[in-house]
């Protein structure tokens, strides 16, 4: 059985709900930008929404901040114990971006996993 992705005035639909149950204030033009974001998938746009709402910029997807996480990871130029605890602070940061997300935690170690 193939179940179709939502419609663009479905998906509207359900960021106004959610919208107006956790009293977000947020322009028209800004959800039909998170609806075109969305590739008219539900769980990306509401992801897309809550960014929206913690303030994060949101042109910055997870897989970039998983890219940012695992170049980081692996930066040659940590070299003394001052730097590595400010990589880590920073790469803590970052987790809790993704965090914060709808993105399964699983699915982001693994996805750092893979990336090297």
């Amino acid at each position: 059985i193939r179940v179709p992705l939502p419609s663009g005035d479905q998906i509207l639909e359900t960021l106004l709900h959610i919208c107006q149950k956790e009293n977000i204030q947020i322009p028209y033009v800004k959800l039909r930008e998170i609806i075109a974001n969305s590739d008219n998938k539900v769980n990306h746009a509401i992801w897309l929404l809550e960014m929206y709402k913690y303030g994060i910029v949101y042109e910055k997807n997870w897989e970039y901040v998983i890219d940012l996480i695992a170049d980081t990871i692996v930066d040659p130029s940590i070299q003394n114990n001052k730097k590595l605890y400010s990589v880590i602070k920073k790469i803590r940061e970052q987790f809790y971006i993704l965090f914060i997300t709808n993105v399964p935690t699983q699915l982001v170690i693994r996805k750092i996993m893979y990336k090297y």
